[in-house]
């Protein structure tokens, strides 16, 4: 386990990801996510089967190779697939523009609850400008 996949993280959504839901590491969380990592390499974590491992509430999963992805636990965001079609339609526009919510609000798999949930999501990223 030594790289996170980066789809997970918060600061990194983009494309166009077909899954029913999703956790995701807010920028806040890095260095959790890090030192929960480091617990789990030493042998910390308790191992729940189908290299899936638990600690400090928080729930890891390895993937392939090296790389592995938050589950869930405490300081993990879980969207669903309408958040994360708001965040990269946010993405795609370079920010909460009115081009963007525009675009949100002609979407009807998107509730005006998700677009509030996508400007606060997009509002806690570290880079919010990068497209």
């Amino acid at each position: 386990m030594l790289r996170m996949n980066p789809r997970h993280r918060l600061n990194r959504v983009k494309g166009t990801y077909r899954t029913e839901r999703t956790t995701l590491v807010p920028p806040e969380a890095n260095e959790t996510v890090e030192s929960d990592r480091e617990g789990i390499r030493r042998g910390d974590g308790e191992h729940l089967g189908n290299n899936v491992f638990r600690i400090n509430q928080r729930t890891y999963a390895w993937e392939r190779d090296d790389m592995y992805y938050p589950v869930g636990g405490p300081g993990f965001i879980v969207a669903d697939r309408a958040t994360l079609k708001g965040l990269q339609t946010v993405r795609k526009h370079g920010g909460i523009t009115e081009s963007a919510l525009n675009e949100l609000a002609r979407d009807p798999s998107i509730s005006a609850e998700c677009v509030e949930s996508v400007k606060d999501l997009w509002q806690r990223r570290t880079n919010r400008g990068d497209p």
